[in-house]
């Protein structure tokens, strides 16, 4: 629930934008519209038993409807550029749970788009990891510029300014642990103005 009335998915989920146009509170009957949540639980009473733990989100008087704590305030479409990082070379089996535990590591992960062919199934072996603040960006970007692919992120994948290149599968050994780059290794540091276009 936290999720759906983040920052970053109300930015991005039209649904989410058209549903809290009519105000702030939301009825919780509203979330059965999600597969996710309706595969925890079709109980309203169990969600409105769980938010009454959250940070972010609240109850109405009746518990039957939910809003956040805080308004909701849009970033600037140049503050998501910097706390985005766009990544390729996914294994086939890349998800979007696998890819926030990763990323997790750097810092908070707000939102992760992982793009997929018409067939539902399969993904095109890319995707765009949105932190919640550009130092995490910075930090995920450093660790792998040794050894992986990233772009920050811009308009259009295609104009992307490549940064450095990302394997996670390379990362690990035998065991599933994660390897540590070689000391001789040299990182990059991540530059700001690399989020701009470049024009041949």
């Amino acid at each position: 629930m936290e999720f759906y009335f983040s920052d970053a998915n109300l930015s991005k989920d039209r649904f989410m934008q058209n549903v809290i146009k009519d105000g702030p509170e939301i009825p919780l009957h509203v979330f059965m519209n999600f597969n996710k949540l309706r595969a925890l639980t079709e109980d309203l009473k169990e969600i409105a038993k769980a938010l009454k733990f959250s940070k972010t989100l609240k109850l109405s008087e009746d518990d039957t409807k939910v809003s956040r704590i805080t308004p909701f305030h849009p970033k600037s479409q140049e503050e998501v550029d910097l706390c985005t990082v766009y990544v390729e070379r996914l294994p086939p089996h890349a998800s979007i749970e696998w890819i926030t535990s990763i990323f997790s590591e750097y810092g908070v992960v707000a939102y992760v788009s992982l793009p997929k062919f018409k067939d539902v199934t399969r993904i095109k072996g890319f995707a765009f990891v949105e932190f919640c603040d550009p130092e995490s960006a910075a930090k995920a970007v450093t660790a792998y510029a040794s050894s992986s692919e990233y772009h920050l992120l811009t308009e259009d994948p295609g104009q992307l300014c490549n940064i450095q290149a990302f394997n996670a599968e390379s990362q690990q050994d035998e065991k599933g642990k994660r390897r540590k780059p070689a000391q001789n290794q040299k990182r990059r540091k991540m530059n700001p103005m690399l989020n701009q276009n470049r024009k041949e």
